[in-house]
């Protein structure tokens, strides 16, 4: 009770700041809508060009797309200042104010920067999927909405969980804000279908070393009783609930193990 309080009123101190800031706020709405834009405008380009995307039609793709604007808008609130620790805080040895203070240094940085902009991103994703689902001419069923909700989460965990690994190797190399942005950048992948990905290799790396694909695509593969290829495996169904489960279990107990090893050897290095 005390952490629901607590972050309740952090977020009321956020909401001042940005009401005191208004027009950083608005730029960084309008700085999302506009690679929303750009990322939406290039994916519909590409159906005027092909009929179908690894199988799947404009609104098919369209549902995954969304599905990546949710997830990734949702990270964005509530975990941007991870970043800070990759960049930054380890280097300079303010990472130690964080140890100082009894609370766990991972919840206050979670707490202490929610970039509440990126809600206009999630709202955006809300309405594509809708427009996506009226188009699919499929109405999800109260079961299939706590089943979306449940791979959702796994994605979050999954965007988390692959950050935080990234950050904590800050601990090793002092910054690790350049291994984060590359690693991040194989999100970019999971706006698409995983059936474009025809190689082998290139399906291992978004499955199983950065799933971000996993993550995102499972909710469409699982809804509309599509598979996911991988070698002489087809997983579609409760298998790919399972691998999906699996998949997120063992990268957020490795963030875990990792982020904690990290602090037990963290040295300041500023003044």
């Amino acid at each position: 009770m005390h952490f629901i309080t607590l972050t309740y009123t952090l977020i009321k101190t956020q909401i001042k700041i940005l009401l005191h800031y208004r027009l950083d706020f608005f730029l960084g709405v309008a700085g999302s809508l506009i690679q929303q834009v750009i990322s939406l405008v290039f994916l519909i380009s590409i159906f005027s060009f092909f009929d179908s995307l690894a199988g799947l039609n404009l609104y098919e793709a369209l549902f995954i797309y969304a599905c990546f604007e949710i997830v990734r808008a949702i990270d964005q609130v509530y975990n941007d200042g991870i970043w800070a620790v990759a960049w930054v805080k380890v280097r300079d040895g303010s990472f130690s104010n964080y140890l100082i203070r009894p609370l766990s240094p991972l919840y206050q940085i979670i707490t202490e920067k929610f970039k509440l902009e990126s809600i206009t991103s999630l709202l955006v994703g809300l309405v594509l999927l809708k427009i996506a689902l009226n188009n699919i001419a499929h109405e999800l069923s109260w079961q299939e909405c706590i089943y979306l909700v449940f791979f959702i989460v796994n994605a979050l965990i999954i965007f988390f969980s692959i950050k935080l690994i990234a950050a904590s190797l800050a601990f090793w190399l002092t910054a690790s804000g350049e291994v984060m942005t590359l690693v991040y950048e194989f999100s970019q992948f999971a706006k698409y279908p995983v059936g474009i990905y025809t190689k082998n290799i290139a399906k291992f790396l978004v499955l199983f070393i950065f799933p971000f694909s996993l993550g995102i695509s499972a909710p469409f593969v699982f809804l509309f009783g599509e598979s996911i290829q991988f070698l002489q495996w087809e997983f579609g169904g409760w298998s790919l609930v399972i691998l999906n489960s699996v998949v997120t279990i063992v990268f957020f107990a490795i963030s875990l193990f990792t982020w904690t090893r990290g602090i037990k050897r963290y040295e300041p290095t500023g003044t």
